[in-house]
């Protein structure tokens, strides 16, 4: 029964007008007097707010009633509903179980039906307590070209299934991995199997029907298909030291930039032309994030201005194109490459659709004219302590060396892979004060250092990319405290490239794209281009 409830204004009734408020409970009707009708008039519209607002469970119970009846309602796969709306154990949702499946509410994700099979596995995994949350779809037919099999949305990952395959969860870096490069239409397909882990138990991966996806930490997710995949497989997978994890999706070669991609993204809220270019911020492969045409960069991208004048529904982002050198763009200009290749941790496998071969490709080590194009750890040093000795000037003190150390691992910085860092060690020869005098010190530095590719300029480049302290005295003469002393002069130059080498857009008459620069393990610096 509804609860009955006064109104506060009965100290305003002495008139037989009536107003009625109608709510969810009863309310009395109250006299008011003609004089305080105007009062009423302001009063009247913040009461019927504050009592027609609804509680969490009738909104829940409405909009899980209007997705039952949008699915078909009793003539629908539901049926009849077994159970009442009844709120979840996190005390945030909502859920109706019926005949033929469940629908589930949450405030932001709104009322979604789930059922069959894809339905037991989120059970099993603890239903909206599990990794996936709620349910942000339906059970939708799948995308692809076949149009077989289904699939539901999470708020943190996905269900698939196929008749050959079963339901399959997916999640984390390699979910968001497939969704972005458009999931069961794109060429993966449906996965075949849950995610792994890898026999090293560095990564993990997903087999789809088609291809695969293998993450690690420091590579993040890419996908591997086609001829390529089978070469990587015979080679021994991830296992291979000549090769490893990839650290790139399969690409065209790209005279201008160095790679493009070649898979059609299919995004909730982007749609991206033919033409997009996809570059990473400082990886092996492409220099700044100015043409990013990524899912997680969609704030670099643009409202393309030809879709816009056609009024599209859904929002049309293009990246902005690049500005090159008029010089470049003359020499690179031409048709487009028809080979494809992938680029792993420790070397770059080449597909030519000439003779339909993977190759592993051999190092470029030197131009035509001599250039080297391959480089020694301790050669980098040797760059750094040239532009260290130009641009770093600290008061009474003098570069005594740079020594090359080690070699980091790869970071996966959202967009793309950035290059193993070089590990240097930098001494500056100072002094300080004791008793009066001057007594000389060594002030040690640990800086680190990455090399990339800059396909604007056609250069490899080399910046530092941070510094530590290994042995550091509180004061030193010109400089005063250390810290701060020599953070401020060295602070503005992390970031700042300066070039190794200058890559030419023509070599032998031949067009060069360059596919990547790599540093290896070992310190070397290796270029790699389209044979």
């Amino acid at each position: 029964m509804p609860k009955t409830q006064t109104v506060p204004l009965a100290k305003l009734a002495s008139s037989k007008k009536q107003v009625a408020v109608r709510s969810n409970t009863v309310v009395k009707a109250v006299r008011v007097t003609p004089s305080a009708t105007a009062k009423l008039s302001k009063i009247k519209p913040r009461i019927r707010k504050k009592i027609t607002r609804l509680t969490p469970v009738q909104r829940a119970a409405r909009a899980i009633e209007a997705k039952y009846k949008e699915l078909g309602g009793l003539k629908s796969w539901l049926k009849k509903a077994t159970i009442s709306v009844t709120r979840c154990p996190d005390k945030v949702g909502y859920f109706r179980h019926y005949a033929g499946g469940s629908i589930y509410y949450h405030p932001e994700t709104g009322a979604h039906a789930v059922k069959g099979a894809i339905r037991r596995l989120w059970a099993e995994q603890g239903w909206e307590r599990g990794k996936l949350g709620y349910p942000t779809t339906d059970e939708e037919r799948g995308r692809n070209a076949d149009g077989y099999g289904r699939y539901s949305h999470f708020q943190g990952g996905a269900i698939f299934w196929k008749l050959e395959f079963g339901a399959i969860q997916l999640d984390g870096p390699i979910w968001r991995k497939y969704r972005d490069i458009g999931a069961e239409a794109s060429p993966l397909g449906f996965p075949k199997q849950v995610e792994r882990g890898t026999p090293d138990r560095r990564g993990r991966f997903v087999h789809f029907e088609y291809g695969s996806i293998y993450y690690t930490h420091q590579t993040g997710a890419w996908e591997v298909h086609g001829s390529i995949r089978g070469y990587w497989a015979q080679k021994g997978w991830e296992r291979n030291e000549d090769l490893g994890y990839p650290i790139s999706d399969e690409l065209i070669p790209d005279r201008a930039l160095g790679w493009r991609s070649p898979l059609v993204f299919s995004m909730a809220h982007a749609v991206l032309v033919s033409n997009a270019i996809r570059v990473n911020s400082t990886g092996t492969s492409g220099v700044g994030k100015t043409a990013v045409a990524t899912f997680a960069n969609k704030k670099k991208l643009t409202l393309n201005p030809v879709l816009a004048k056609k009024k599209v529904a859904a929002s049309a982002l293009v990246a902005k194109p690049l500005v090159m050198p008029k010089t470049v763009v003359e020499t690179v200009d031409g048709e487009d490459s028809e080979n494809r290749f992938s680029d792993f941790e420790n070397g770059v496998l080449f597909w030519s659709r000439k003779d339909r071969k993977v190759t592993e490709l051999a190092p470029w080590t030197r131009t035509s004219k001599g250039t080297s194009l391959r480089f020694s750890g301790s050669q980098i040093a040797a760059k750094v302590r040239g532009e260290l000795n130009k641009l770093l000037k600290l008061p009474s003190c003098s570069l005594i060396s740079v020594v090359y150390k080690s070699v980091g691992n790869y970071r996966f910085d959202g967009a793309g892979v950035s290059n193993r860092r070089h590990r240097l060690e930098a001494t500056f020869r100072g002094s300080i004060v004791i008793k009066g005098k001057l007594q000389p010190t060594d002030l040690k530095l640990r800086l680190s250092v990455v090399v990339s590719w800059n396909p604007i300029h056609r250069t490899i480049d080399a910046a530092i990319s941070g510094f530590s302290y290994i042995r550091r005295v509180a004061k030193m003469h010109g400089i005063g405290d250390t810290r701060i002393g020599v953070g401020k002069r060295l602070d503005p130059l992390l970031w700042q490239r300066f070039v190794i080498a200058s890559v030419p857009a023509k070599d032998r008459s031949k067009n060069v794209a360059v596919l990547s620069v790599k540093t290896l393990s070992n310190g070397l610096v290796q270029v790699y281009r389209e044979p």
